[in-house]
């Protein structure tokens, strides 16, 4: 019960101005959040708790780049099944459909998430409907139906702004230019990720105003404006040097190479190619399908810019690299 008051209690704080603050506080009891989780596989009434422990602190599981860690405790608490529980079990398939793409395990995060939009549906939770049409775009686009995630992101848009909830508008909004980035229709992802910014930023949310910074950034980039990138990197690097956040950090990484890569800097490239192949594979993070379609030809480019071999060791010299020192190293050339 004290974990769980606790858990609510931070949860609206995690997307607010005081973000970074708050997570540092459930840094500190992350064992005994986990603990929780399993003691309300026996406790009475436990598997209700365990829901709404879930559901409160997963943005800091997110964040931290707790993926594996968030889908195994969501997994654990659908196994509990309870059927006058089907509203807390469609948000927890949500979360669980979340964790599977950014694992990149789209064909399970699309069942997941088909199941929480059938429960929601059934329920007449016209919120919850919304909230899981942004993952299953996601989790469309991973698996190369295109028209699928452009319908269900458009919806998410639509139903969101019904709802008045700028939050998941915003979220919305960042879904539907990922399909637009995708596709190369960069003219029609930057009004969105415009007011997704103007949205986010309304919020205080330091996570997610990083997230739709870096959208437009590859925007930017691939628009061949790269003074305007940098200053929309400049300032997610400050973000993530105040949160901590794996995301978007390893993001950071991503984009900064592709920004290199505009710029001629191929070696440079490789490097954070490869610093962000290693922070990867350490989260289990996947860049979403909109991101690895943005960032492949950049890539390209360094490796013909290169050679083949010069850009192997660089990319290697990349992975061997400290990430705290990678991300240092980009806030220092972004400042320049």
């Amino acid at each position: 019960a004290h974990f769980l008051a606790f858990a609510e209690e931070a949860r609206p704080q995690l997307a607010g101005p005081e973000q970074g603050r708050w997570l540092a506080r459930l840094d500190a009891e992350r064992p005994n959040f986990i603990a929780a989780h399993r003691w309300c596989g026996r406790a009475t009434e436990g598997t209700a708790a365990g829901y709404r422990l879930l559901h409160a602190i997963k943005p800091y599981l997110v964040v931290r780049g707790q993926f594996g860690l968030g889908l195994r405790l969501c997994v654990e608490a659908l196994a509990r099944d309870d059927a006058a529980l089907a509203a807390e079990r469609s948000r927890c398939l949500t979360s669980a459909g979340q964790f599977c793409s950014m694992l990149g395990r789209y064909g399970e995060a699309r069942r997941h998430l088909e199941e929480s939009l059938r429960l929601a549906r059934a329920l007449g939770d016209e919120r919850r409907v919304a909230i899981a049409m942004q993952p299953l775009c996601w989790a469309a686009l991973g698996e190369g139906d295109v028209a699928a995630a452009r319908d269900y992101a458009r919806e998410a848009v639509v139903r969101s702004r019904r709802q008045d909830d700028p939050r998941e508008l915003a979220g919305a909004l960042n879904m539907l230019a990922q399909v637009h980035l995708y596709a190369g229709e960069l003219a029609a992802a930057e009004p969105l990720l415009g007011e997704a910014i103007a949205l986010t930023r309304g919020l205080g949310d330091r996570e997610n105003i990083a997230v739709s910074l870096l959208n437009l950034a590859m925007v930017r980039i691939n628009g061949g404006q790269l003074e305007k990138s940098a200053g929309l990197l400049r300032e997610v690097s400050a973000i993530v040097a105040e949160i901590d956040s794996i995301p978007a950090g390893q993001s950071l990484l991503e984009v900064c190479a592709a920004q290199s890569a505009a710029a001629g800097d191929w070696r440079r490239a490789a490097q954070r190619f490869g610093a962000a192949e290693a922070a990867s594979a350490r989260s289990g993070l996947q860049p979403t399908p909109a991101d690895a379609a943005f960032l492949a030809p950049w890539r390209e480019r360094a490796r013909e810019g290169l050679g083949a071999e010069r850009f192997a060791e660089a990319v290697a010299a990349g992975r061997a690299a400290d990430y705290d020192a990678a991300l240092a190293d980009a806030r220092v050339a972004l400042s320049r």
